[in-house]
């Protein structure tokens, strides 16, 4: 019988079609609507207005030959799905009519609130077309044959929903370890996740992050990470058929802390003992390489290892790796108090070898000798001193402080140097033009033969004593000029070494062959600065009156000598430990005063570097003079030495 199409009705809407369910992410991509890419996202909830979309999309490749998002990769297509609205068909086949083409961009909004169902598009589709349209003639008198067509294009295209359970065969995250509590650790600011399901496609999501699974199952992602713990679920499928993981990374950036028992200098540590101690400090477990030789660490990350050799310095290479991959690398040079003793023994023994040193294991030497010298004395100050005549680099030296009597000494290198004058004749000559007074030619006589000394490292008072310092103990009231920063003058060679065994510390007299080392401070010339005469360098009667000068006017750079010593020549002439005698032929050849016999009375003992009431003469580096010990002498007075302690 033949059927009235004006009887039709509610045909389409009792045909509701359910093919295509509520499951996202299947279907060939090309027609799949936006709410299954992410059926949470904001084009809204799953539903069977799905299959709008996909007829349309169908009628879209039917009436142009491409897809309404044209010819891309699958990565494309989503995004494009996500991001862009689809095009008209017009754009692509501009013969197809505007009936239609208003049709189908009804059924491809986005929205799924705003996109018709299928019976009311299909309804839509029939009353719209034109009496005369071969299409409208077809969806009128073949209802049947276009049933079948929708049903077996999106049977073919969308699919039906996969009732095989979803499983989830593998998975790993890139960077990640594992420690002894099965705690999975990272330094990465994310993770890359690759795993397999047993189909696809579906969307995967990790944490805050949702991407989708291939066709085959595959999928990778990048997931973010903050740092602490974070705790990971793996869901991938719908509500109905999903699979869940669940698995904690605790992310780490922070590197380990190592501390090592012992000072550090630079890159130098000194040890208290032979032993390197030292903990690692860190949130989890850790590993602790030494040299390249695996340690163990206790369980609060403590350990221990023997130095190998106490009389040289080791070096030690450390590194430190936490569960996280964090690493942590240090290099020390290791130093035990006997290593540092022949350090300092090495270093200071010659002059140029203390110049050329470098200036880190200088303050370790300096740090040794101010441990050795005890509590008397302070380290005050490094200081480099560039005299007048000085053609070194300059002298980098240490300041100490004798606490009792605030003394400051100058920690000298030893040397072996040429004491005495080397030319005589030449320096006999320049006396006479300088002083033709027949009697001053004869001091030369004093200062020969020249001749080697080995001086043994020794501080040197920077000044020389003062009236202030003096007072401390006040061994005796007989001075010229008073003032407490003016050098104390009129005292006896035997009140010298009164006061300088009361002040204690091991104070004492230098030897004359160490006051000459000192005043030379590494020159070779008649006086500290050169060979002419210059009296911004001295203080002596042709510009002083013959009244003492307090030695801070002297106390500045460009005026002490390159061992930053004041007033070696001039001001007040300075006792030595050593009696005098009218030549070198019996030396000194050592840093060692020249002994006195106990058994006879000596009558003259060693005075250097010339006062206020004398020719410059006397205040030559190589000049000579004495004095009775326990006579008091006007404009004479001293400055105070100490050997290293052993």
């Amino acid at each position: 019988m033949k059927r009235d199409p004006t009887k039709l009705g509610n045909t389409f809407k009792e045909l509701e079609l359910t093919v295509t369910v509520t499951q996202e992410g299947v279907g060939t991509p090309a027609y799949m609507s936006p709410e299954q890419l992410d059926p949470h996202g904001d084009f809204g909830p799953t539903s069977d207005r799905a299959d709008t979309w996909g007829l349309a999309a169908t009628f879209f490749f039917c009436l142009t030959g491409e897809p309404p998002y044209g010819g891309r990769s699958t990565a494309e297509l989503y995004a494009a799905l996500a991001t862009q609205e689809p095009r008209k068909v017009r754009a692509v086949n501009s013969k197809v009519p505007d009936w239609v083409d208003g049709l189908v961009q009804q059924a491809l909004v986005k929205t799924v609130e705003q996109r018709p169902t299928m019976a009311d598009w299909l309804e839509s589709l029939r009353e719209g077309a034109p009496k005369n349209a071969k299409l409208g003639k077809l969806l009128i008198f073949g209802p049947i044959v276009l049933l079948l067509l929708v049903v077996g294009v999106i049977v073919s295209q969308v699919g039906f929903t996969r009732r095989d359970p979803l499983e989830l065969k593998g998975y790993r995250f890139d960077g990640l370890k594992k420690d002894k509590s099965e705690v999975y650790w990272t330094s990465q600011e994310s993770l890359s996740i690759a795993g397999q399901l047993s189909w696809g496609p579906v969307l995967v999501q990790v944490g805050t992050l949702k991407f989708q699974a291939k066709a085959n199952g595959r999928f990778v992602g990048s997931v973010p990470l903050k740092e602490g713990s974070n705790d990971l679920t793996i869901l991938a499928g719908p509500e109905a058929n999903q699979v869940t993981q669940k698995i904690t990374v605790y992310c780490d950036r922070s590197r380990p802390q190592v501390k090592l028992v012992g000072e550090a200098r630079g890159s130098n540590l000194i040890l208290p003992s032979r032993v390197l101690r030292g903990k690692v400090s860190d949130d989890g477990q850790c590993e602790l390489q030494v040299d390249g030789i695996e340690i163990e660490l206790d369980e609060e990350g403590r350990f221990e290892l023997k130095v190998k050799s106490s009389e040289n310095a080791q070096k030690v290479d450390l590194l430190v790796t936490d569960q996280a991959g964090n690493k942590t690398s240090q290099s020390w040079t290791v130093w035990t108090k006997k290593s540092l003793k022949a350090l300092t023994k090495k270093t200071l023994q010659r002059r140029k070898t203390w110049i050329a040193t470098d200036a880190l294991i200088q303050d370790l030497v300096i740090e040794n000798v101010a441990g050795r010298l005890g509590d008397d004395y302070k380290w005050l100050r490094t200081e480099t001193y560039n005299g007048p005549g000085d053609k070194s680099r300059g002298h980098r030296l240490a300041t100490f402080l004798h606490k009792k009597t605030g003394v400051e000494l100058q920690l000298l290198p030893g040397d072996r140097y040429q004491m005495g004058t080397n030319n005589p004749e030449a320096e006999a000559k320049y006396v006479k033009s300088q002083w033709p007074e027949q009697t001053y030619v004869d001091v030369v006589t004093q200062e020969i033969p020249a001749h080697p000394c080995l001086i043994e490292p020794f501080l040197m008072g920077r000044l020389e004593l003062t009236q202030k310092q003096w007072d401390v103990f006040k061994v005796s009231d007989k001075r010229g000029e008073k003032g407490d920063d003016l050098p104390i003058d009129g005292t006896t060679w035997v009140n010298a070494k009164k006061w300088l065994k009361l002040a204690g510390g091991r104070l004492r007299l230098p030897s004359e062959s160490e006051w000459e080392y000192a005043c030379r401070g590494g020159t070779k010339t008649r006086f500290y600065w050169g060979d002419s005469l210059q009296f911004k360098y001295i203080w002596i009667y042709r510009n002083s009156r013959l009244r003492p000068r307090g030695a801070k006017l002297h106390d500045k750079a460009g005026i002490w000598n390159a061992f930053g010593l004041v007033d070696m020549s001039g001001n007040v002439a300075e006792w030595c430990e050593d009696p005098f005698t009218s030549n070198y032929k019996d030396g000194p050849n050592s840093w060692r005063p020249k002994s006195i016999d106990k058994d006879s009375v000596f009558s003259l003992m060693v005075v250097r570097g010339g006062n206020v009431k004398m020719k410059p003469l006397f205040s030559r580096t190589a000049a000579r003079d004495y004095e009775k010990p326990d006579v008091p002498q006007p404009y004479v007075g001293f400055r105070v030495a100490r050997s290293l302690p052993r």
